[in-house]
């Protein structure tokens, strides 16, 4: 009796040990191929072929439920992939397809599903450099005027969303939410020294995003960027930021009980 027992708990560890790289050869071979369709889809939208996308976008929403996100990414991650695919969709699906439009979410998508797959060395990595003059044109704007001010923060706004749900696969959610919080504090903000104020914390969370776990060119890029350490400019960014979350907070909370 003992040594049945002993035999059937050895089959059963033998085949569970079995069935693990099993799972994740086909765990591994899904997030193959969903890279090879994102792929196809920013290819043929590049090109304007829609009809080759809309099948190809289809063949994404089929193999992205059967996708194990465990280890991968977060809920908020979850969303962002399941936005993006929506989106482009969207404008695939409509009479006309506007090329800008359908291009700006079919690289979105690609960067996502990269996300997905390259966690180490991801595809938004590389829009760290735009970003950067994106903040320099900003800085520089400051002097100048609203107008340049505005297309400045526009040209930002673009690269920052087009990476943002990237972002989310890749990172915590509250990073994300300081971040929307900083760029909505310098939006309203009118006066042009609390403006630089915002602009440096903004700038020092970007980065931190783009090479966190990379302590030494962390430190390095972080010296290179004016930073204002003084207790009046952080007092400012925590009320600035602390405001911001309670009012979203807030008009939760209404919505709810409006509801």
């Amino acid at each position: 009796m003992y040594r049945k027992f002993l035999i059937s708990l050895l089959s059963l560890i033998l085949l569970s040990t079995s069935i693990l790289p099993v799972k994740a050869a086909v765990h591994d071979k899904s997030l193959v191929e969903l890279q090879e369709l994102s792929e196809r889809l920013y290819k043929s939208a590049k090109i304007k072929d829609y009809e080759k996308a809309k099948m190809t976008i289809e063949e994404i929403s089929v193999l992205i439920p059967s996708i194990t996100y465990e280890g991968l990414t977060t809920v908020e991650g979850m969303e962002a992939i399941s936005s993006t695919i929506i989106h482009t969709k969207r404008s695939l699906a409509a009479l006309e397809p506007q090329y800008k439009s359908v291009l700006f979410y079919t690289t979105q998508l690609h960067l996502v599903i990269d996300a997905l797959g390259h966690p180490e060395q991801p595809l938004w990595h590389r829009y760290y450099s735009l970003i950067n003059k994106d903040f320099e044109k900003i800085k520089s704007s400051i002097k100048y005027g609203e107008n340049e001010m505005k297309e400045a923060l526009q040209s930002f706004q673009l690269h920052y969303m087009l990476i943002k749900p990237a972002l989310l696969v890749s990172k915590p959610a509250f990073a994300i939410e300081k971040i929307d919080s900083l760029i909505t504090a310098l939006i309203s903000q009118s006066i042009s020294q609390n403006k630089e104020v915002i602009l440096d914390e903004l700038q020092k969370s970007i980065i931190e995003l783009f090479y966190e776990g990379n302590q030494e060119t962390l430190g390095g890029v972080l010296k290179e960027t004016t930073i204002w350490k003084t207790s009046l400019g952080m007092g400012f960014i925590i009320f600035l930021v602390l405001s911001y979350v309670i009012w979203r907070k807030f008009k939760g909370s209404y919505l709810t009980s409006s509801s």
